[in-house]
């Protein structure tokens, strides 16, 4: 990211910062776990493995976690793969039909529930 910042066109400029202790976790709330059990409910009618709750100190950052206290919400839909955001990375691209078909079925039956 460095690499990219430095290399910003002409006639501008680009800085970028990095706090090592600033990415929170995603909160572990009543409302995220009432997901992750709909999730569930969606990988069983699939024929797919129940994902279980991951301690947030144990599992890579995302970005819900910003706002994970106020909004529900869910982490892991995308696609499966190895050595995530590093050099050598690699990304199962027929992981990417089974995640879109979980997410489609999931908003799909959360967009018909009535709050």
């Amino acid at each position: 990211m460095r690499e990219i910042v430095a290399r910003h066109m002409p006639g501008t400029g680009a800085e970028i910062s990095f706090d090592p202790g600033s990415y929170p976790p995603m909160a572990p709330t009543a409302g995220n776990r009432a997901l992750l059990d709909r999730l569930n409910l969606v990988n069983r009618d699939l024929g797919l493995a129940e994902m279980p709750v991951l301690d947030p100190l144990k599992r890579g950052a995302g970005d819900i976690g910003f706002v994970a206290e106020d909004v529900d919400g869910l982490v892991g839909l995308g696609s499966a793969g190895n050595g995530s955001h590093a050099a050598g990375e690699t990304v199962d691209l027929p992981s990417l039909d089974r995640q879109a078909k979980r997410a489609a079925i999931l908003m799909t039956r959360l967009s018909r529930e009535r709050r």
